[in-house]
């Protein structure tokens, strides 16, 4: 079954893949490698998050980008097909929040309700 992307979701791939052609050349992922035996880069995972990638799939009202698994799975692709070392898992897994598990967490406990919630894709480093 193909997978047909709508116009935000085409852009959003065509800036990843602009961004990591500039920023994550795969000549950086042998300088990590053979060299300083990193993770990842931090100054990378920095600007990644301040591009919003840890917010895809956060629902607006929660000041995420609601881009879904769609958006997310287009830069998990690019991140993919140029080697990105990063903490990719955060955008994966950590920060993979349905609209309807926000809704039930922020009406059955306050946790959304309370402040934490709204600044969560802001946190940096949380993964590093």
């Amino acid at each position: 079954m193909a997978l047909i992307i709508n116009e935000e979701q085409q852009m959003l791939k065509t800036s990843t893949k602009e961004f990591l052609d500039l920023k994550s050349p795969l000549s950086s992922l042998r300088v990590l490698r053979d060299h300083s035996y990193k993770t990842h880069d931090k100054d990378l995972w920095m600007e990644m998050v301040e591009m919003g990638w840890t917010a895809l799939t956060i629902p607006e009202e929660y000041n995420g980008l609601n881009f879904g698994y769609v958006g997310l799975g287009q830069v998990l692709e690019e991140m993919g097909r140029k080697l990105t070392l990063s903490p990719g898992q955060c955008l994966a897994y950590g920060f993979c929040i349905s609209k309807n598990r926000l809704h039930n967490v922020s009406s059955n406990s306050g946790f959304i309700i309370g402040g934490f919630m709204p600044n969560l894709s802001l946190i940096k480093g949380i993964c590093s």
